[in-house]
Formats: C-alpha cells, sequence, structure tokens
C-alpha cells in the first residue's frame, strides 16, 4: 500500500513571507493582531505563526485505528492552513483555521 507524504511547514508572522501568506488566506484575522512596539521587530506580528500542510505525494492517508481511511490525489496542493498564537511559556491556540483551499473561519 502506497501511504501519502503530506509535510507540515511553519512561518512566523513577524516574517516577510509569513505575514504575506497569512494575509491572504484571513485577511480580516491578520489586522486584528498585536505588534511589537519596540525592538528590531518594531511594527510586525507578535507570537503568532501560520501552518500548513502540503500534500508531496499522493497515496492512502489512514484515519482512526482501523483501515478506515481515503486516497489523497491533491499532489502539490496546500489542503489545511491554520493561524496559531503561540506566546512564549504557554500553550499554542488555534485562532483560524481552513481546509481544502477555502478561506479561513476564526475561531470564536
Amino acid at each position: 500500500m502506497n501511504y501519502a507524504h503530506i509535510k507540515t511547514k511553519t512561518a512566523w508572522l513577524w516574517t516577510e513571507f509569513g505575514e504575506s501568506y497569512a494575509s491572504r488566506v484571513f485577511p480580516e484575522v491578520v489586522a486584528e493582531l498585536p505588534v511589537y512596539v519596540k525592538g528590531k521587530k518594531k511594527g510586525k506580528i507578535k507570537d503568532h505563526r501560520i501552518e500548513w500542510e502540503k500534500v508531496e505525494k499522493g497515496g492512502w492517508v489512514k484515519v482512526g485505528e482501523y483501515q478506515n481511511g481515503y486516497v489523497e490525489r491533491r499532489v502539490g496542493k496546500v489542503i489545511k492552513v491554520s493561524l496559531i498564537k503561540s506566546p512564549w511559556g504557554c500553550k499554542d491556540e488555534v485562532v483560524a483555521e481552513t481546509e481544502g483551499g477555502n478561506k479561513g473561519k476564526a475561531h470564536a
């Protein structure tokens, strides 16, 4: 059985790439996030990162303990994006996420 290869990647929103990618996926949410007020990261988004899953190779994706699952055929596509609040020394919290290329939805 050939299993799918799904890679998880991450970028902090204080980086140029992270901020631009998050702004494309979650434009309303990114506009309301806190920013650094002094130091070398002044004006950059604070304590948040974006995480996405990309299909590297298609194949079987197992779901659960048994052989339940599905065949993943979206090679080269991003299938899930999450905006995560990750303050130093605290537990991560998902702020918004989207699956299957849909526009992002914020969590209440």
